[in-house]
């Protein structure tokens, strides 16, 4: 199976399914990992109605995030007019020619962008909804051998493909921690390795705690991982860890906040307990008022998940 995180599912629906064909991309994921964790889009392409050659462009900013961030070349997706949905005769000799070049790889991820999708519940198992209409439909190439003209022979076909809503997991539990708290500001995002698997990583911060959240690639049927550090001063404090009720039941992005807030709140109050005593919270300024949270609107769920 091949796994799409949603960001990069929002930029090819937002660069690719929303413009007027050939349009395309390159994708990258963790070295040994089948999910597609970045996108480039190929703002200088050559393409018309019915071809799309990647840029030199694209190219050498393929190069400089495999050396800098230790990202390996994935696939090129591209769109196609009407609703030709699979790999064409001119696709086939640029999947042969891309593994030629890059023989490293293995395997070369092909998704086909289209955008005359009329129902969700046809679509199949290499397929993914993009937003009005469009969608996107995954394919692999990689050599095998042939042994009845003893040579290697090109084998295109279709692959299950999974979508990791991690981003929209992230964005609803800020919604919801601005509901309480000031200042809730989004860290940075990293792709990293713990105990051999794959994780998404990302860091939360308030004016007191700072959150590290851990996203495995089969989230969220998984629960990710959560260190929570409070503020001492102006240093952070050792990390702890949060461990969430979680079952599989709790498929839906939303549920990591659901669950997670909750217990951020009886973290921070048992340190004002220890500190200073039993105090409400509503007296301390970073906590929002009543009213407060009443006026505050929530950010509108992304489309994709």
């Amino acid at each position: 199976m091949i796994l799409f995180t949603d960001t990069v599912m929002a930029e090819i629906d937002q660069s690719i399914a929303q413009k007027e064909p050939e349009q395309g991309g390159a994708l990258l994921g963790a070295p040994d990992s089948n999910l597609i964790s970045h996108f480039i889009y190929d703002e200088d392409a050559e393409v018309s109605h019915v071809t799309y050659l990647p840029s030199k462009r694209l190219i050498k900013a393929v190069q400089e995030l495999e050396k800098q961030d230790g990202l390996q070349f994935k696939g090129i997706i591209h769109s196609h007019p009407g609703m030709m949905d699979h790999p064409s005769g001119q696709d086939h000799h640029a999947f042969a020619s891309q593994l030629t070049h890059n023989l490293h790889m293995g395997r070369f991820i092909a998704p086909i962008v289209t955008r005359h999708l009329q129902n969700k519940k046809e679509l199949k198992s290499h397929e993914l909804a993009l937003g009005d209409g469009a969608k996107l439909s995954c394919y692999q190439a990689h050599f095998s051998f042939d042994k009845t003209i003893n040579d290697n022979h090109l084998s295109v076909t279709s692959c299950e493909v999974g979508l990791v809503c991690y981003s929209a997991a992230i964005k609803h539990l800020m919604d919801m921690l601005e509901l309480e708290f000031d200042q809730v500001i989004e860290a940075k995002s990293d792709v990293l390795m713990i105990n051999g698997l794959l994780h998404i990583a990302r860091v939360i911060k308030t004016p007191l705690f700072e959150l590290q959240i851990f996203f495995p690639q089969n989230f969220p049927t998984v629960a990710p991982l959560i260190l929570f550090s409070e503020y001492q001063g102006k240093k952070l404090g050792l990390a702890q860890s949060i461990n969430l009720t979680w079952s599989i039941v709790d498929v839906h992005p939303e549920k990591l906040g659901e669950r997670l807030l909750p217990l951020i709140v009886k973290k921070i109050k048992e340190t004002e307990n220890a500190t200073t005593g039993p105090k409400s919270t509503t007296g301390n300024s970073i906590y929002k008022s009543a009213k407060q949270r009443g006026n505050t609107s929530r950010a509108k769920e992304t489309g994709l998940c």
